[in-house]
């Protein structure tokens, strides 16, 4: 029986040094524990301030991506004009050159019909000095006959 008691002592002083052995080690979890406890408390943390700063990201994200497509919208829009103008320039530039040779031409008729004009203007002018001309022979024709009787008369 000595020797159960001694064997119940030393185990009994085993299980107290595992018992103090468990202990110290439950109590080095605790502070692990602990400790990992204030990580996560301060990872959540950070989290909680990364969604709330990637909420504000978010929302200038959202407000230059609105921007951007009024931009992209007022981009096409000055495209389509810029089209348009084009093919109006490309209009008038056709419609000047046709105005530009119409203009010439009829310059040129203007000459030639300011010409024929001058012309028609000297032959009308010429056949009313001709006409004037006659007239005035046929009242200057009595006069020459009396002229030339009374040279007859005087010479004679």
């Amino acid at each position: 029986m000595l020797k159960e008691l001694t064997s119940l002592k030393w185990q009994e002083k085993a299980t107290k040094m595992a018992l103090d052995d468990t202990a110290a080690k439950m109590d080095e979890k605790r502070e692990i524990i602990s400790k990992l406890e204030e990580n996560l408390k301060a990872e959540r943390d950070k989290i909680q301030e990364s969604k709330q700063t990637l909420e504000e990201i978010e929302a200038k994200h959202s407000k230059h991506l609105k921007r951007q497509e009024e931009l992209d919208s007022d981009m096409r829009k000055c495209k389509e004009e810029f089209k348009e103008f084009k093919r109006q320039d490309v209009k008038f530039q056709e419609d000047l050159k046709h105005v530009t040779q119409k203009i010439k031409k009829l310059a040129d008729k203007v000459e030639k019909d300011s010409a024929k004009h001058d012309a028609l203007v000297k032959e009308v002018e010429t056949e009313n000095f001709r006409s004037e001309l006659a007239k005035i022979r046929a009242e200057l024709e009595p006069w020459e006959k009396d002229l030339i009787e009374h040279k007859g008369k005087l010479d004679g």
